[in-house]
């Protein structure tokens, strides 16, 4: 039988505890990521850049985590960061998000492009909105269509 590497399963552990990561209302939640290394031990990375919850956490096909928008203390986030396991840390990714959203999808296309979609917005009890994640910025779908 062959054997599998345990690299998945490390990076599904991680993006679990990613979307726990920040404090909840109500002071629920961790401050500080774990990561899962296998053989019934946890390890401690670093922290996020910005806290947050009701993101999302994409595995991209170079290893890397993409942490998208989120919810804070100020409301709906538009900011992302790179979680990247080589290192064990965070980076701001090179533009933000047009529109602010939490509880939003995010889907690793063919492409490598993460199309991030739906959500809440700041005073919208839902989005229908959607932008894509490149290396370089966020784009909203009807520019791209416009191109």
């Amino acid at each position: 039988m062959a054997q599998r590497s345990k690299s998945p399963w490390i990076l599904a552990c991680f993006l679990l505890l990613t979307a726990m990561s920040a404090p909840m209302p109500g002071g629920f939640g961790f401050l500080v990521p774990s990561v899962y290394a296998g053989g019934g031990t946890w390890t401690f990375t670093d922290n996020l850049i910005t806290a947050r919850y009701s993101h999302t956490a994409t595995l991209l096909p170079d290893g890397r985590v993409l942490v998208a928008a989120s919810y804070g203390d100020s409301g709906p986030r538009t900011n992302s960061e790179i979680y990247n396991p080589a290192t064990g840390t965070w980076s701001n990714t090179t533009g933000n998000m047009i529109t602010a959203r939490r509880r939003h999808t995010a889907t690793l296309l063919p492409n490598n492009r993460v199309l991030v979609a739906g959500g809440q917005g700041i005073g919208t009890p839902t989005l229908n909105s959607a932008e894509l994640y490149q290396p370089l910025t966020y784009v909203p779908i009807f520019q791209l269509l416009e191109d």
